[in-house]
């Protein structure tokens, strides 16, 4: 009887709050303002990064600048596109380290850090049917690419 009186004050339901871990928002400040200190290196050298991880231009004394977390562009005020005139470019983006420093935009590099994690390159172009990263050719193509191997082959014994 009294292991009835135990299990009476038991709940089997509290192990997932036993095992919930609450999401650091914190911990992606650290790589966006190392970020935004390359940003004003590159900026001062006047040499942009090009690519996916590209978050500055210029042209015509304008900076068109999209800051970014894990190549993913972080929306802040519902924009992640900014333009700034060149001669004020350093001072806002030594503006938004600070923001970033007093955690006034952890939750907007949570949620580019999610959207990150949940949909990268890679996972969009997988095939989940068959597992492959590579779709694969269709049946049209692999005839085309039968059919001139077969063509090469005949003029080699010729």
């Amino acid at each position: 009887m009294a292991l009835k009186s135990f299990l009476s004050l038991v709940d089997d339901k509290l192990a997932e709050a036993f095992h919930y871990v609450a999401p650091d928002k914190t911990k992606h400040r650290k790589p966006f303002i190392k970020g935004l200190d390359k940003v004003v290196e590159q900026f001062e050298e006047g040499k942009p990064r090009g690519g996916a991880s590209a978050q500055w231009s210029a042209n015509n004394n304008v900076v068109h600048f999209t800051p970014k977390l894990v190549n993913v562009p972080v929306t802040l005020e519902g924009k992640n596109e900014f333009f700034i005139p060149t001669e004020r470019f350093r001072d806002a983006i030594v503006e938004l380290r600070k923001e970033a420093e007093a955690g006034e935009l952890d939750d907007a590099l949570h949620e580019a850090y999610e959207g990150a994690s949940k949909g990268s390159a890679r996972e969009t172009r997988r095939d989940s049917s068959t597992g492959s990263v590579r779709a694969g050719w269709s049946d049209e193509r692999r005839a085309k690419f039968q059919a001139s191997v077969a063509a090469r082959k005949a003029n080699k014994t010729k």
